[in-house]
């Protein structure tokens, strides 16, 4: 049996791609929708699944080190690094189409929103509702980043009784938003929204990284504590495919506004946990596990630029050809996944992975040298 430490999974990194994929829908809306190919209102749950997928890969890769010694400081500085290089292209990408295309913003708000950009931390300001306001998605980020520092802070000391209370108590929390916030769906944490007054948004964004994240940790020490066995068997090959097609079904679901709060949260409470750690048990082989990795590669990038991108592209072909993407949905979506898939490994190779070395190297970070080619390569994977 390979040791836990050891094994790679791939399938994870094809949840990822997937996840990444169907939430570029709910976000370029005019690129895809149309009578015939609706909405996927779910798709806005990719974001759950991918804090339950960082949870378990931190964990693998780096909760054993953070609790041999590893500072606290060199590991967010190893998750800033991951993160910074394609956010920072994608504020770029959506400066330059508000610049060129786009006027609604004056000057000295334009000035702050790009300041606060550039330090990765919320916008709050009356200009717009959005946290992100140059790159929506990027709020997800942010949170996460912020549980990563908890996480690096107090692994040492989590127990399986303290992870556990954790859990329960974030799901508490995810539990009484959903039932304050209105509409009463997962639609939280981008964006200010107001209860009692008071903007509860970052709040209820940090409920919903909190339980997903430390159910990712929680879900691998169990899978370490039973062994870390994965199944070998050849019928186990097909397992990770029909776990894909479950997260594109739950992701692409209509629920109807009957049971749209209620799917939502069994969607996050239990359907995603038992996706991932069941995706930790089979792995795919050959060209599926080539194919996955692949995926999980470029689904970062897809992740961080396809807002920013389509935001361009959409401008620019109104503005420039007066041509509307959305006469000509859902072919102008799917031209656009197909040209941004090679262009997210292109940028991989040529910018991400680059930038990311370098800023590894850094020399004006002393306590960076210390580091190993080994924790990079982890890096370059999470």
């Amino acid at each position: 049996m390979t040791s836990p430490a050891k094994q790679v999974f791939h399938s994870l990194d094809g949840i990822r791609g997937v996840a990444a994929l169907i939430v570029m829908t709910r976000h370029l809306f005019a690129f895809f929708h149309t009578r015939n190919f609706l909405e996927f209102q779910e798709a806005g749950l990719a974001v759950d699944i991918f804090f339950v997928l960082s949870g378990v890969v931190i964990s693998h890769n780096y909760g054993e080190r953070i609790r041999s010694g590893l500072p606290v400081s060199k590991f967010i500085w190893i998750r800033v690094v991951r993160f910074y290089p394609l956010y920072l292209l994608g504020v770029v990408v959506s400066l330059l189409s508000l610049l060129m295309f786009h006027g609604e913003y004056g000057a000295g708000t334009l000035a702050w929103m790009t300041c606060a950009a550039a330090l990765m931390v919320p916008y709050i300001g009356s200009a717009t509702i959005a946290y992100f306001p140059l790159n929506v998605p990027a709020w997800s980020l942010f949170q996460e980043l912020a549980v990563n520092v908890v996480y690096a802070a107090t692994v040492g000391i989590l127990s399986p009784r303290r992870l556990t209370a954790v859990v329960v108590v974030s799901a508490a929390g995810l539990v009484g938003c959903l039932t304050m916030i209105w509409p009463h769906t997962m639609e939280f944490g981008w964006a200010s929204v107001r209860w009692k007054g008071f903007d509860v948004g970052l709040l209820a964004g940090g409920c919903r990284v909190a339980y997903s994240f430390f159910m990712g940790v929680l879900l691998y020490r169990i899978f370490v504590a039973r062994g870390g066995a994965q199944t070998p068997h050849r019928h186990a090959r097909w397992v990770p495919w029909a776990l894909l097609a479950a997260v594109a079904l739950i992701l692409t679901a209509q629920p109807g506004e009957t049971h749209h709060s209620l799917y939502d949260l069994l969607i996050v409470l239990a359907v995603f946990p038992a996706v991932v750690y069941t995706a930790l048990h089979f792995q795919p082989c050959g060209i599926g596990a080539r194919i996955c990795a692949f995926f999980g590669t470029v689904s970062y990038a897809i992740y961080a630029l396809h807002a920013p991108l389509g935001l361009l592209v959409q401008s620019a072909l109104k503005y420039q050809a007066g041509v509307l993407v959305e006469n000509f949905a859902p072919w102008t979506g799917l031209a656009f996944a197909i040209l941004l898939i090679p262009l997210c490994y292109l940028l991989d190779l040529t910018y991400d992975g680059p930038v990311r070395s370098w800023l590894g190297r850094w020399s004006g970070l002393r306590w960076w040298k210390g580091l190993n080619l080994q924790a990079m390569k982890m890096a370059r994977n999470t």
